[in-house]
């Protein structure tokens, strides 16, 4: 059996269910044997149509609940960094009273949290494609951060879900995003690198510090409550427009740059197919 069988195979035997669950669950067999290097290694994993489907309609009938774990080993052991790798669904960090973790609709056998060396580590243990339901897609990972507490790294990977940062202060940040947006507002840094496959990149806030920011497919738009001479930036698109506060242009291999002399930070933003916004306000 190759792909295009599997994949009819699929779509007949979902034939009598719901229309949108049918669309959904097509769409992500599809994108998981495009991202996949090998359909052999892919049909070994999914199983079966019938054994893929039989396992949705499993997980679906779990009663799932939302587990919540106040991180109080954090602050007895100092740790400062936090490391969160998850396959599927949305990571949402924001200032909260606490160090608390919530995980909304997961069952605990698909995650896992741990501390060692300073830091918080949250990943997913089961691989996306067994949980493909509607279900599934409204897992969340929500980590809350006391208002006064500086990280000193985090790191975040998500291959199918959103990322939301708000209101939180670190000093390193690094997101890789595979499929889904990221949505930073008022995140203040020294150091943030935002590596996006497809989606949108979304900063707004007034202490960014030195930004990479890369994207292959989808826009980015950023908006800084600051002085724009603060700050060295070069910006390009392959395919779209870069607007610079009054500054546009676009076409193929679009590009603007500027240095000042006083300048603080640096912005790097590459994007392959799509534009840049970058807006400075004071």
């Amino acid at each position: 059996m190759n792909k295009q069988t599997y994949i009819k195979e699929l779509q007949k035997a979902l034939q009598n269910g719901n229309e949108a669950d049918q669309e959904d669950i097509i769409r992500y067999v599809t994108e998981y044997f495009e991202d996949a290097e090998d359909d052999e290694q892919v049909l070994k994993e999914l199983g079966t149509p019938q054994e893929f489907l039989a396992n949705i309609q499993k997980d679906q009938a779990e009663q799932i609940e939302t587990k919540t774990e106040e991180i109080t080993e954090m602050n007895d052991n100092g740790i400062q960094r936090i490391s969160i790798c998850v396959d599927l669904g949305d990571v949402k960090i924001e200032k909260g009273k606490e160090l608390q973790f919530q995980a909304i609709g997961v069952p605990e056998k698909e995650y896992k949290t741990y501390t060692a060396q300073n830091t918080l580590y949250i990943q997913s243990t089961y691989r996306f494609h067994f949980r493909i339901s509607r279900n599934s897609i409204r897992y969340l990972y929500r980590l809350t951060v006391p208002e006064n507490m500086w990280l000193t790294f985090m790191e975040i990977e998500c291959k199918l879900g959103n990322v939301v940062l708000s209101d939180i202060n670190v000093k390193e940040l690094q997101i890789k995003e595979h499929l889904g947006d990221i949505r930073l507002t008022r995140v203040n840094c020294d150091k943030m690198k935002l590596i996006q496959k497809m989606g949108e990149i979304d900063y707004v806030g007034d202490h960014p510090g030195d930004m990479v920011l890369k994207n292959a497919m989808g826009s980015i738009d950023v908006t800084i409550h600051d002085d724009e001479t603060h700050y060295n930036y070069d910006c390009s698109a392959a395919m779209g427009s870069v607007k610079i506060n009054g500054d546009t242009c676009e076409g193929i291999n679009t590009s603007l740059k500027r240095t000042h002399k006083d300048a603080t930070y640096s912005i790097e933003a590459k994007n392959r197919m799509g534009d840049i916004k970058l807006r400075f306000q004071k």
